[in-house]
Order: structure tokens, then sequence, then C-alpha cells
């Protein structure tokens, strides 16, 4: 298999029981009062009866919320309440991540048309698992899939969901016995509400919260792709400021065209000036481009894989933070997880042979630097965002032969088969190099073809699934 890139080029991240109490009878215009009240001030939302006293619990929780339902308080239909977070141990930290992505928190129902933009039907998400949360029932989809959820009455205690749930039938594995990173919830929109280390006795009422709630085993968000043609709308942050306290936001469309590996793009995602930008401060600094070698490949030159010339740029101009900012904001991966800018030309037949850009430790096994670097691998490139900053009149395409499970192809130079993107100024598509579970995707092996005619300008964000110490 051909190397990946070069990362040093970068300049080396017992559900608490509802024993049988009898039901205290409450009059019924009394609890109307209370939860009309509640409600309004935003004191009181059905998921956070939850955490009363068992007592008041039992005559709140099924006899206010039925009241109000009777009074249409609640409506059946599909609606998105607003709700405000409740901070964490680690608040400051998530505060920052969620502020980068441009995501605000908001009460999600479960109903058929919200899963719908989650739910695997034919093939397993492997990784992502599915919590919804209602007045008093949890459901869990195991790895995203449509089979009818497991339901659990009166779910209240962490550990339970913890031990019985999460490491037990969902069969996480604790991040101190496994290569991964600690597991992770997120909003529907990509918010990170509460990790493995930080789970604990807030977490349950936090998540209720949200109603729908994801479960990342690598503990990193990654867009679910549901089917190929799937399209969402998302609002992602320009990373420019219309005023001192207001960022500007836009709204673009992710498309998945490959589950297998994940391939998503996004068109417009740059604007001509800033394509023009980056080559024009990139040029004086493209040189042939460099590989980082596997164990059987050491001592051949890089020119027998890769024939393009590239560059890093460090963000030092506001257009060039912007593009971290909206690739952070993309993605849902915080800013710091990100590697420096790395430009790329491509002249008449130059090209980039089939590779991996995450690093298999395995194959690294004499590399000291790069075990270093991806830990042993704990650590690795969990998502690439390819920026086309050119059209190419003939060829440059990026392929992945292996798209829809094809098997290791013989030829790593072949362009004839597989999932071929044509180059498209202003156009990004995001790959993903590991799977939702935290393990590397061998299907995401991809290549730039050559170029028949013209000239191709690139440029790509590598993205980690830890934090890193390349961009601040």
């Amino acid at each position: 298999m051909v190397s990946r890139a070069s990362a040093s080029q970068s300049q080396k991240k017992a559900s608490r029981a509802k024993a049988g109490s009898t039901k205290q009878e409450v009059p019924y215009l009394r609890h109307v009062f209370v939860a009309l009240i509640g409600l309004t001030m935003g004191i009181i939302t059905p998921p956070l009866m939850s955490i009363f006293h068992q007592d008041l619990e039992e005559t709140l929780l099924g006899t206010v919320v039925s009241s109000c339902r009777r009074l249409n308080i609640f409506s059946t239909q599909s609606k998105i309440i607003p709700t405000t977070p409740v901070a964490t141990t680690r608040n400051n930290d998530l505060e920052e991540t969620n502020r980068t992505r441009g995501v605000r928190s908001k009460f999600v129902e479960c109903n058929k048309e919200n899963l719908g933009s989650f739910l695997h039907k034919e093939e397993a998400n492997p990784g992502v698992h599915i919590f919804c949360f209602t007045d008093q029932n949890m459901m869990v989809y195991k790895d995203s899939l449509t089979p009818s959820p497991k339901t659990l009455l009166n779910v209240l205690s962490w550990r339970t969901v913890l031990n019985e749930i999460i490491y037990g039938e969902l069969m996480v594995t604790p991040h101190t016995k496994s290569n991964t990173q600690p597991f992770a919830f997120f909003s529907t929109n990509g918010e990170k509400i509460v990790d493995e280390l930080d789970f604990g006795e807030d977490s349950i009422p936090l998540l209720m919260q949200h109603g729908m709630v994801l479960l990342f085993q690598g503990g990193n968000w990654i867009w679910p792709g549901v089917h190929i043609g799937f399209k969402r709308q998302v609002d992602v942050l320009s990373g420019y400021t219309l005023s001192p306290h207001t960022d500007h936001t836009s709204s673009l469309e992710i498309e998945t065209i490959s589950m297998k590996p994940l391939v998503l793009s996004v068109k417009n995602f740059i604007s001509e000036k800033e394509c023009d930008h980056i080559q024009k401060i990139a040029e004086p600094d493209m040189e042939y481009s460099s590989v980082s070698l596997m164990d059987k490949d050491k001592g051949r030159p890089a020119s027998d894989f890769r024939t393009s010339q590239s560059a890093f740029l460090v963000a030092e101009d506001d257009i060039m933070h912007a593009l971290e900012e909206r690739t952070a904001s993309l993605t849902r991966i915080p800013k710091n997880h990100q590697e420096y800018t790395q430009v790329l030309r491509y002249g008449h037949s130059e090209k980039y042979s089939a590779h991996l850009d995450w690093f298999d430790p395995e194959l690294y096994q004499q590399d000291a630097q790069t075990q270093s670097l991806i830990d042993y691998g704990k650590r690795n490139r969990l998502a690439t965002v390819f920026w086309y900053l050119s059209d190419v009149e003939e060829g440059g395409h990026t392929v992945f032969p292996r798209f829809n499970g094809a098997p290791q192809p013989y030829n790593f130079d072949d362009c004839t088969k597989g999932l071929k993107v044509k180059p498209e100024k202003g156009k990004v598509i995001i790959f993903y190099s590991m799977l939702p579970n935290g393990q590397g995707d061998p299907l995401s092996l991809h290549g730039a073809c050559p170029v028949e005619k013209g000239i191709k300008w690139a440029a790509n964000k590598w993205i980690w699934n830890a934090k890193m110490s390349f961009v601040s």
C-alpha cells in the first residue's frame, strides 16, 4: 500500500428503579396551574420533572403532563423547542467547542421525520447509537438501525445507563481499555453535550433536555450519511463577523455521495476570491511533495507515489483564519483538531497514487516519530476536508477505488474504477478516515488522478480525533 502524506510536514490530538410507591391524588386544576406557570417561565420541562424527589415526581410527572396535554400545551406534532444547555464539569471546553461549531441546543422530538435524518435502514452505522428520551421512557437505536428500539421505563440512574446500556448492551469499551477516545453524546446538530470523562449524576437530566441525542463511540461528531443522495441543510459560521458580537452564518447543503467510505460533498463552501487568495499566497512556497513512508517503503523516492507540488500555510490573515473557523463549524469538530492548511498544485500528468490519510500503527512500527505523533494509535487523522480551488479542463479527479466496499486494488494508479469526484472551484468534500466507533477505515483509500488538461489547485485540512498542537 502506498504511504500517505507526512504530518510532520505541517510542523511536527441499576437504573434508579421506580419502586412501587402509591400515587397520591392531586387536584387536576392545581397541577394545570403549576405546569402553566412553570412551563411559561421556563422553570419546568417534562424531562426536568424526572430529577425531582421521587414522591413529587410520581404526582407531577404523570398527572401534570397528561393534564397539560389535555389542554394541548404539548403538541404531538414535530416541534423543535429551544432550550438552554446545562453546564457540565468541563463547561468552558464545551462552550468553546460549540462556539466554533456555531450550534445551539434544541429539544428535538424522536418522531419519524427527525429520526429519518439519522437512521440507517439497511446497514449499521457502527458506533453511532441514537438515544430518544420521552417523558418517562428511553429508547435506543443501536448502530442507528431502524428495527424497534428497546424501551426502558423511568430510566434515571446514570450508573445503569453507563454500565448496563453503554458498556453492556451497546458493547462500548471504556476508553481506558481501548485505543479510542472517550465516547461522547451530541445533539442532533453536532453540539457536544457530555463525554465519558464527565458522565455522571447530572448527565441523564442534561440529555433529556435535548430529547434525541447521538452517542459516538469514537468521541467525535461524524455527519451520518444515511444513504447516497441524502441531503441536509446545516448552519455554518462563515468565519467573518458582522459586528464585534455577531458571527455571520450561512446555510449549506451537505450531500452524501458515498456511504462506504463515507464521502460528503458541499458546494459553494469557498468563494472565488478566497480560492484565488490561497493560490496567490501559497505559490512562492510550492515545492514537490514528500510522503511519510511505511516500513515496507523505506528508501523509495516520494515521486514513486506523488508528483504534485505542495506548501503548508499557517493562518496569518483574515481569510485563512475564517476558513479554519468555517471548516470547524462545518465538521462540528474543534479548530484545534486541525493541521495547517496544505495547498496542492497538479500540472499536466501529475498525480498521487491511492493512499490512506490515517496512520495504521502496525505499518509504522519502525517509525518512532509517527508512533509518538499518533500516541501508538490513540490519536489519528479522523477526517479530510478537501478544498477544490480551481476547475480542471480534463482529469484531476479524486478517486476512491474501494467505493461500495470494493476489494483492495492491485494497481494503486488505476483511475478507471471506483468513485471519481470532479474538481469544481469552491466545492469541498469531506471524507472520513475513521469510523464512528473510533477504528480506522481501510475503505477510505483515495488518490488524485493525473491532470490531462489544465492545472489543478486544491487544498486540504486534515482533522484529528483529538486536540493537536498545530492550530489554536
